[in-house]
């Protein structure tokens, strides 16, 4: 009895250390910022953001919406070790499905979690998050688009980038979103809840101290 104990014994430590090595090996493959000291994060686009809504593949219902200018503030801030970035998103000069357009965020923001490296860049799960019964709303005279909270969307990637700053490759697709109007002159097919969204753009990562000074900031 007194070695069947022994080697019972023997296999649970063996199974924990095993545990608490892949946990280990785990944990050091998803990607982590650095900087110094806590910085607050800041998004700037390079190139044009893009949303493409797709209402209707057979019947070509579609609309693109982009904007000349998109900024992103850090929602609190990061520091060395975090694996996670969510901010808050401004949009100006708009144009959706050839129009005129405003876009309300209404509280919602984008959270980038860190995930397994590939090649020079790391995987990014992107979230869009929306207080409840929230969306961000886009309004292009006769249409009017909402987009609400989408989880886990593991599509986009970031990379370290000459002078301290990070880049990061945006590409959240199976976006959910509601046509709540679509009159005269809107390229969509009737309102209602459709999942063929995609967002695509790229933005310079900047860490900010706090005096607005910036702060250099990398992913290892």
């Amino acid at each position: 009895m007194l070695q069947i104990l022994r080697n019972l014994g023997l296999a649970f430590v063996a199974v924990f250390a095993m545990s608490v090595v892949v946990a280990s090996a785990a944990q050091a493959t998803s990607g982590t910022l650095t900087t110094t000291g806590n910085v607050t994060a800041t998004l700037n686009q390079v190139g044009e953001h893009v949303i493409t809504l797709t209402d209707h593949p057979v019947s070509g219902g579609f609309a693109t919406g982009k904007c000349k200018s998109a900024h992103f503030k850090g929602d609190g801030t990061v520091a060395t070790g975090s694996t996670s970035l969510t901010v808050t998103p401004t949009y100006s000069e708009c144009i959706f499905a050839g129009l005129p357009a405003l876009i309300f965020p209404e509280g919602c923001s984008y959270n980038f979690q860190t995930g397994t490296p590939i090649g020079t860049e790391w995987h990014v799960n992107t979230n869009i998050v929306c207080p409840e019964t929230k969306a961000i709303r886009i309004v292009a005279q006769t249409c009017e688009v909402s987009v609400g909270s989408r989880s886990n969307r593991v599509t986009s990637s970031v990379a370290n980038a000459a002078g301290g700053h990070l880049t990061l490759k945006t590409n959240i697709a199976g976006i959910h979103y509601t046509v709540l109007k679509d009159g005269i002159g809107c390229p969509l097919t009737g309102t209602g809840t459709f999942s063929q969204g995609d967002y695509i753009g790229t933005s310079t990562v900047r860490g900010l101290d706090a005096f607005s000074l910036p702060v250099a900031l990398s992913i290892h």
